[in-house]
């Protein structure tokens, strides 16, 4: 399946966010506008991210359930059937047979269990990423240049989970871009610096 660039656009690069807080400029001398609109953006791009596996992850999982459901009915009642009577082949029981074995063939196929629990891992590692970015903000180090090289850790991970990680389709990611849009969703990382406009948390 070929990899929807769009789907994962928590590459690397800086926001253009000219918001910077000046609660946590007078808190966190260390951390220069710059560096914290930049995590902030990071910040929002991978709530998003992780949002939209999430999403996926579930929708995937009622598919397999779609499908596996009827198909266990259909396979217990066609196996069940054969057992009890040999001269059950009736057009009507040939096509019961038929279907189960189409649905178990879509269940194998599309894999939607396993597209689901890859998803998943990909929402808790955004999720994790998320977290080590509050954390930055939250308690940022002061040697010198140790915050760039925390940042160019981060924007590797990034890079990588971003390349690993499977498409999301474009109705989900729709609906997160959407919901995770900078110009009305503000961040954790604002939220932790400005506590007395709104809570932090994932939304």
């Amino acid at each position: 399946m070929p990899k929807n660039r769009s789907a994962n656009p928590t590459r690397s690069g800086s926001s253009g966010n000219p918001h910077y807080p000046t609660s946590l400029h007078a808190l966190m001398a260390d951390i220069s506008p710059a560096q914290f609109a930049t995590l902030d953006e990071w910040n929002r791009r991978v709530t998003r991210a992780a949002w939209g596996h999430h999403k996926e992850a579930s929708r995937l999982g009622a598919r397999h359930y779609y499908f596996g459901v009827p198909t266990i009915a259909l396979s217990t009642f066609v196996a069940t059937t054969v057992f009890r009577s040999v001269d059950c082949w009736t057009p009507w029981f040939t096509a019961l047979t038929a279907i189960a074995a189409v649905l178990a063939s879509c269940q194998t196929f599309f894999g939607f269990q396993s597209r689901a629990d890859a998803h998943r891992k990909s929402a808790t590692a955004y999720s994790g990423i998320r977290r080590k970015i509050e954390m930055l903000t939250g308690s940022p180090p002061t040697a010198e240049g140790e915050i760039n090289r925390r940042m160019e850790i981060l924007q590797l991970q990034m890079d990588l989970l971003a390349d690993h990680s499977p498409s999301i389709s474009k109705k989900v990611w729709t609906e997160a871009e959407a919901h995770y849009h900078k110009d009305r969703y503000r961040s954790t990382v604002t939220r932790l610096a400005q506590p007395e406009r709104g809570s932090s948390g994932l939304e």
